[in-house]
């Protein structure tokens, strides 16, 4: 009875059905989650700072304002993602780091707003850098090598001990490593494209 059971948990059919319910599932359940709590953001940039303004989607009243000022920001940070949602980190001085997410109303969907946030700050002061994200940094290249090999150890352990194992889970394993490749690779070229002199 366990035997027919492991076998039948081990079949391509159980490993969609989980891929469903605890990868695609939360995923689309989040999107529709996150409507509740979006408020809409403007961005308004002057010649010595910017104003980030927060209202009510529901009655456009003014809920936060923040102003940073240029020569108090250090250096901003992008989360790059593929979908209509992007991320931008304030490195402002003696605060601690302040946090935005924007949900993409452009028409062009390859347009991020964080990336149209910095270039125009940068357009006012080119002294503010973008620093790079966990995965575009050298600590995130150790996280990766490092990830790469324990991967590999523990496919060859789990393939000894078990040799009828589905191909399906190295499969999700392999692909999720490579998503983290993809996105380590989209935000080296974001930082050296937006770095660039000039």
């Amino acid at each position: 009875m366990s035997v027919g059971l492991a076998s039948i948990l081990q079949s391509p059919i159980i490993g969609m059905i989980g891929l469903v319910l605890f990868a695609v599932l939360p995923l689309s359940l989040m999107r529709r989650i996150s409507g509740f709590f979006t408020n809409n953001i403007r961005v308004d940039f002057f010649s010595d700072h910017l104003a980030v303004l927060v209202f009510k989607s529901e009655t456009d009243s003014l809920l936060n304002e923040r102003v940073i000022y240029y020569k108090e920001l250090m250096s901003c940070t992008i989360n790059s993602t593929q979908n209509r949602y992007s991320v931008i980190y304030f490195n402002i001085m003696n605060t601690k780091k302040v946090k935005y997410t924007f949900k993409s109303s452009l028409e062009d969907k390859s347009k991020n707003i964080s990336v149209l946030i910095y270039a125009n700050i940068k357009s006012r002061n080119n002294d503010i850098k973008l620093k790079p994200t966990f995965f575009a940094s050298k600590q995130g290249s150790y996280y990766m090598i490092g990830l790469g090999i324990f991967m590999v150890i523990l496919m060859l352990l789990h393939l000894f001990y078990s040799p009828g194992t589905s191909v399906f889970t190295f499969f999700i394993c392999v692909s999720l490593f490579v998503n983290m490749l993809y996105k380590r690779k989209r935000d080296i070229e974001l930082i050296n494209k937006m770095n660039k002199p000039g």
